[in-house]
């Protein structure tokens, strides 16, 4: 799967491939650590209440990040595919616009700077804690500033397939700033210590993408970096679509608990979230699958070669949606259990909600994997608007079915929503790009989704099983069950694999069985 480029230069996307899937389950483990093992940390230095109006100020810098469109995402998609197609003569100019335009972005947050005290004051009574949030809330907004210009550095070189580089520059600066937080939690920093390490981060990822890259074009760009009007206007136009995708994404995202909370009742939303909660690692871990592979995927689509862009991209889809399947249906099998020593009894919603939770999961980890394939393979447009309807619809539905059937209506709403818009209508902007049949695509993903349904119902057999085990024990026995579980799940998804099933069967026949 080497691809012989102008100047001798090969690019193996097969490895390329595997190394951004490995680098991005090393990112998935680092955010772990920091969003769970280091809390507790944190609340022996900081007291509760201040990190609680900390953690508020978060959702306040969420809404700051959008004023990036998304730039980086076609920045990197484009550098990709020029650079799949050879065409490295558009390369300067494409770089040096994209990084312009995200430095330009990256200047935005720091225009909060002057709010930073009411901010302080709104969230926090006491004036002490008001000081200390306001200068906590500064660094964010630095922080967050230089995350936002390194974010079209590191597009650039993911691009240019080097996830080695990029990889290893964002290990390298989260274990950097993780132990800064740790050594200025100790020296009596207090909170301030937790944006400072996340500042340091972001500054080591900027200069080292920035370095990496330098270096890359001095021996292989054939000029320097320019800025384009053409490619301004590309970027531009583009970014205008991944901004209304973010803006559906977070309506998919962010709305449960709102919904929930002034529909039904605040304690229906805490249920809902704690009962969810399992779902999260499993969808992180199998949507990372299709956003690391995505990279090479532009760049075999660059590259034209359309035959072979189908065959990898409804095997990204295969693998993503069994998967997903197996993981959402252990945990239908132990999520009552895990929320009865978690957090106790009275936070489970219910295994009606669960199983319903489920399948929204599963069904949304192949939505996303469809747009990152629809995506990578230039569908920008299609994308935007099956996330903006997707998000739109299923608020709506939130609003109808929570007044009507309780906590279990907002996952239903999400299952609906999902089949209603991308499951129903990406299949064919897939089909169209790969230049394939649409019933191939359709069948892809239809399969996945049957994949979802029957181990689902596999899973919620199961958990009666699973509750007698584990019900009065702790945490060792329900490791061990989990553990099972896994491993039953996952061999069952490799044998669903037609791709799987193949190559067992050729390897029996090549040893004589």
């Amino acid at each position: 799967m080497a691809d012989h480029l102008p100047g001798n230069r090969t690019v193996d996307r097969r490895r390329s491939a595997i190394v951004n899937v490995g680098f991005h389950y090393v990112a998935m483990v680092l955010v772990l650590v920091q969003g769970i093992l280091l809390t507790p940390l944190y609340l022996r230095h900081v007291s509760v209440s201040l990190f609680g109006a900390w953690l508020a100020t978060g959702s306040i810098l969420s809404w700051i990040e959008m004023v990036d469109p998304g730039i980086s995402s076609v920045l990197q998609q484009k550098v990709a595919a020029a650079y799949g197609g050879g065409d490295l003569r558009r390369l300067p100019g494409l770089i040096g616009t994209g990084i312009a335009i995200g430095a330009a972005i990256s200047a935005a947050p720091l225009l909060a700077w002057p709010a930073a005290p009411l901010i302080g004051r709104w969230v926090c009574h006491d004036t002490l804690d008001a000081e200390t949030l306001t200068t906590a809330f500064r660094w964010a907004l630095g922080g967050t500033s230089l995350s936002l210009a390194s974010y079209a550095v590191t597009a650039v070189n993911i691009g240019l397939q080097r996830p080695w580089a990029t990889g290893l520059i964002f290990t390298a600066a989260s274990v950097i700033g993780m132990g800064a937080t740790i050594l200025l939690l100790h020296g009596g920093m207090g909170l301030v210590a937790i944006p400072l390490g996340l500042f340091l981060r972001a500054a080591l990822m900027l200069a080292g993408n920035g370095a990496a890259l330098l270096l890359w074009g001095q021996r292989h760009l054939p000029a320097h970096w320019t800025l384009s009007r053409e490619e301004v206007v590309e970027l531009g136009h583009s970014s205008v679509y991944t901004f209304v995708s973010r803006l559906g994404s977070t309506l998919v995202a962010r709305m449960d608990a709102l919904v929930t909370a002034a529909m039904i009742s605040p304690e229906a939303a805490a249920m809902l979230s704690l009962t969810g909660r399992a779902y999260d690692p499993v969808r992180m871990a199998t949507e990372r699958l299709t956003t690391a592979i995505s990279p090479a995927l532009a760049h075999l689509a660059g590259e034209g070669k359309r035959d072979r862009v189908g065959d990898v991209s409804f095997l990204v889809l295969r693998v993503g949606g069994v998967l997903a399947a197996a993981g959402m249906a252990c945990v239908v099998a132990l999520d009552r259990q895990f929320v009865h020593l978690w957090v106790g009894d009275s936070l489970f919603a219910g295994q009606t909600v669960t199983i319903a939770l489920g399948i929204a999961a599963g069904l949304a980890v192949l939505s996303t994997s469809m747009n990152q394939v629809a995506f990578a393979l230039g569908g920008i447009r299609q994308t935007a608007l099956a996330t903006l309807g997707e998000g739109v619809l299923r608020v709506g539905l939130q609003l109808a079915l929570a007044r009507t059937l309780g906590i279990v209506g907002l996952p239903i709403a999400a299952i609906i929503s999902t089949m209603a818009v991308p499951v129903w209508y990406l299949p064919r902007v897939i089909a169209g790009l790969a230049g394939v049949p649409s019933w191939r695509a359709a069948a892809t993903v239809f399969w996945s989704a049957g994949s979802l349904g029957a181990l689902v119902v596999a899973g919620a057999i199961l958990q009666p099983l699973t509750w007698r085990l584990v019900v009065g024990s702790g945490w060792p026995r329900f490791a061990l069950a989990a553990g099972l579980l896994g491993i039953g799940a996952s061999l069952v998804a490799a044998l669903a694999l037609p791709e799987s099933r193949r190559w067992i069967f050729r390897r029996r026949a090549w040893s004589g069985e």
